[in-house]
């Protein structure tokens, strides 16, 4: 019985520490902030051009990759786009009979797209 009596004193007295304990630690951080306030705000304010770098190359680089893929989808475009005139040229120029009207007709088409 005395070892019960005394393992709970000694419980008691630990969990007060502990509580004790607990309630400084999540306010520590307040006492000495007013003494070492310059020390972060140095340490804070230097990496701040670093930060700001390592942003800027981060920027920079995901803004090249969405230029780079805008001119690929561009370029491939572009390509079908000449594909698909050259093979009406060729079609047109392939038939036996020489319709110029059609031929002119198709060439003012594509002088307007070309201007636009």
């Amino acid at each position: 019985m005395a070892n019960v009596k005394n393992l709970n004193f000694l419980l008691k007295f630990i969990g007060g520490f502990i509580i004790v304990g607990l309630v400084i630690f999540l306010i520590w951080f307040l006492f000495p902030m007013f003494i070492y306030k310059n020390v972060f705000k140095r340490y804070f304010i230097r990496q701040i051009p670093y930060e700001v770098e390592k942003n800027i190359y981060r920027l920079t680089s995901d803004l090249s990759d969405i230029i780079n893929t805008s001119i690929e989808n561009q370029k491939e475009q572009s390509l079908k786009y000449i594909s698909n005139e050259l093979n009406t040229i060729n079609a047109i120029l392939s038939n036996q009979k020489f319709d110029f009207k059609t031929i002119n007709e198709q060439l003012a088409i594509i002088n307007q797209i070309m201007v636009t």
